[in-house]
């Protein structure tokens, strides 16, 4: 990748935080041993319409420094997506560093959007390449079923 062209806009964030404030959350644990344990949460009972899910698939295609990239959450037992921003190159490395914006579940998703819609975005050249350079893993042999389809994830 030889540059950022395009950087998600204030507006384009602020959209992602509202959204992201409604539907996740961290829960914040104590522990002795190893000290703050930091849990995501999601408020599965909230949804998402169809037209907040076009405009996050839209600002996701528009801004060359957004991510949209499936997760794991539940301890991996459920699927979710993370709209990351690749923010700084990594001191002596070739990737860069990001932060999620807006995590959901695939519980959180209108009926009309599914794994197959998601994975136009996700599974594009561009968002593959922009996963590259933030050096994500990718997720194997997760196939849980969700809204009468495999939700199969192959990059």
């Amino acid at each position: 990748m030889s540059g950022l062209v395009e950087t998600a806009s204030e507006a384009d964030l602020k959209f992602l935080a509202e959204i992201d404030k409604r539907f996740h959350y961290i829960e914040k644990h104590d522990n002795e041993t190893v000290g703050e344990i930091r849990v995501d949460r999601y408020e599965c009972g909230v949804m998402m319409n169809v037209q907040e899910a076009e405009k996050i698939l839209q600002i996701v295609q528009r801004n060359n420094d957004l991510i949209l990239h499936p997760i794991t959450t539940n301890n991996g037992h459920s699927v979710g997506f993370s709209v990351a921003q690749l923010i700084a190159l990594r001191r002596d490395s070739e990737t860069m560093e990001y932060v999620a914006r807006l995590r959901f579940v695939r519980e959180q998703l209108p009926r009309e959007y599914g794994w197959k819609e998601l994975a136009e975005v996700f599974n594009s050249r561009e968002n593959l390449d922009r996963v590259q350079v933030a050096g994500l893993e990718r997720l194997s042999g997760f196939t849980p079923n969700g809204f009468g389809q495999e939700w199969e994830y192959e990059y």
